[in-house]
């Protein structure tokens, strides 16, 4: 990516489920997003570009990032968000069986993704 567009790409080094839950990996990327603002200048970034991109969990996860910087009110706000196939909705409980036959991820592992990546069983709406 970094060779394709010269734009610098930063990773946040955080905790991973099923030891930790959504609420602590939330929190380590918030506090990456937050320490790159505050050394833009140190890497000549302009803070007000700055964008977040995931994918499947990871997406999920920058969706996550960017509301949370909103009700932070992150200034500057975070200025664009990038979801690739991004895990967003942890209700999709029941199997259609008209695809499910034919999919790549199935529901067994949408829950089980789910339980790892919240520490609870989905769809009851409760982060621990």
């Amino acid at each position: 990516m970094v060779s394709r567009t010269r734009i610098q790409v930063f990773s946040a080094e955080y905790r991973l489920p099923p030891e930790f839950t959504l609420s602590t990996t939330l929190e380590d990327c918030y506090s990456a997003l937050v320490w790159l603002q505050k050394h833009a200048q140190q890497y000549k970034i302009d803070p007000s570009r700055l964008a977040v991109q995931g994918e499947s969990a990871g997406g999920g996860l920058a969706a996550a990032l960017a509301l949370l910087a909103q009700d932070r009110r992150l200034s500057p706000p975070i200025a664009k968000q990038i979801l690739i196939y991004p895990m967003l909705d942890d209700r999709n409980l029941k199997a259609n069986e008209f695809l499910e036959p034919f999919a790549i991820w199935s529901i067994v592992d949408n829950i089980t993704a789910w339980t790892a990546y919240l520490g609870s069983k989905p769809g009851v709406g409760q982060v621990s």
